[in-house]
Parts: C-alpha cells; sequence; structure tokens
C-alpha cells in the first residue's frame, strides 16, 4: 500500500523489499539457510548430496511475504511482479553472478500443457529480466520438459527426484560445451528438479551450471 515513484517499470517499495531479501547467511552450493554461527560451506543439507550445480544463492527464504509473492507470480499473471523480482534478485547478488563469468541463463522450463493453463512462465520472465540486466543471453531454447510430471510440492521430499527423472531434454547447441550456465527457477525446495535440470546441462557438455531462485523452502525429510 506505499507509494512509490512513478517509473517506467515499477518496483518494489524498501518495506516490502525489507521483508524479502533475505539477511541470514545461507549455504554457498545449496542455498539453504544456515545459522550465522556455521559456516556457508558446512550445510548438514547438502553435505551428503550427489549436485550437478556448483552453487546456487536466493533472494530470500519461502515464508511470510515472499511465499506470498511466489505464489502470486506462480499462477496469475503478474509480469511486473515478477520482473521487480527479477531485479531485486540481481541487485543482492550481482556480485556473485558477476564472478561466475556466465554464457548463458536458462529458465526451468514447463511442459507445455501446464504453460497454455497458466498463460505464462514466471521463470521464463524472471530469465529474461536477469538476462537483460546482466547483458548474458537467455537461452530458454536450450532446455525443454520431455514428459509432464506431477508438481513437486504434492510429493513427499523422498519422491521428487524420481518424479523428475529424466523431464527435461538438452537441445544441442555449438556452444553449449564449455558454457557457464545461470539455471533459474522461482523456488528451490529439496532442489531435486534444479539437479535434474543441471544434470542434463552438465551432460550436454556444460563447464559448470549454478542456481538462481527467488525463494528457498527448507524441505521436511
Amino acid at each position: 500500500g506505499a507509494e512509490i515513484e512513478p517509473c517506467e517499470q515499477p518496483g518494489l517499495c524498501d518495506e516490502c523489499l525489507g521483508d524479502l531479501v533475505a539477511t541470514q547467511s545461507a549455504c554457498r552450493r545449496c542455498a539453504s539457510p544456515l545459522a550465522d554461527t556455521i559456516p556457508s560451506d558446512s550445510c548438514h543439507h547438502c553435505r551428503q548430496a550427489n549436485l550437478s550445480f556448483s552453487q546456487a544463492w536466493r533472494l530470500g527464504n519461502y515464508e511470510g511475504t515472499m511465499r506470498q509473492v511466489v505464489l502470486r507470480i506462480k499462477h496469475s499473471p503478474e509480469r511486473a511482479l515478477a520482473v521487480a523480482l527479477a531485479d531485486a534478485l540481481v541487485d543482492t547478488c550481482a556480485s556473485h553472478f558477476g564472478q561466475l563469468g556466465l554464457d548463458a541463463i536458462v529458465p526451468v522450463p514447463m511442459h507445455w500443457t501446464r504453460r497454455a493453463w497458466r498463460g505464462m512462465n514466471s521463470q521464463t520472465i524472471i530469465a529474461t529480466r536477469l538476462a537483460s540486466r546482466m547483458d548474458v543471453p537467455m537461452a530458454g531454447h536450450l532446455l525443454s520438459r520431455s514428459r509432464r510430471t506431477a508438481p513437486q510440492a504434492s510429493l513427499s521430499p523422498r519422491k521428487r527426484k524420481a518424479n523428475v527423472r529424466g523431464a527435461f531434454r538438452v537441445r544441442p547447441h555449438s556452444d553449449l560445451p564449455g558454457a557457464t550456465i545461470l539455471l533459474v527457477d522461482d523456488i528451490m525446495t529439496t532442489g531435486a528438479t534444479l539437479n535434474e535440470a543441471a544434470r542434463e546441462l552438465v551432460k550436454a557438455g556444460a563447464r559448470e551450471v549454478a542456481v538462481a531462485v527467488l525463494a528457498r523452502a527448507e524441505a521436511q525429510a
């Protein structure tokens, strides 16, 4: 409800940004929130995990205001809100992204049937804005869903990995071998979806895949 200055692209007020941007430290490998007393490379969530992505960054934690806005952009055509959140993600993580030496940004794809139902893919909007802000190619054509999967939110953490196994297909491209990719999603819970997508990109020749999400949720065992 706060007033913001007129501008070409509406943004987020300081109060909302304060609610969205996490101040708590996070694991540099899987972006899980960590207690301040735990080093960022000593995360119990991913210590034993075989991850295909090298590092992960998040704007905030999946709770409170962040949970509300992620659900809004996921289930309704809130393009302006998705763009504003992408801007906040760039502003918060720009130094980390800059160190990667990115060759392309790739959104986690949605199956065409689900995209037709929703009318938009928030991940694509976020990735497109990130690419524009960072002057990096947006390569949404590289990755597609090869089959429709059950919504991950409806499954237990143990079933999510099997649900997405083989769900992605990479389109061969001459620039992919040796490339550093930023894989973009709206929310990360167990990391199963992002890990499977990253695995396929690495199999196809990518040198490194890093992950950026708006929200990081803590999975329950």
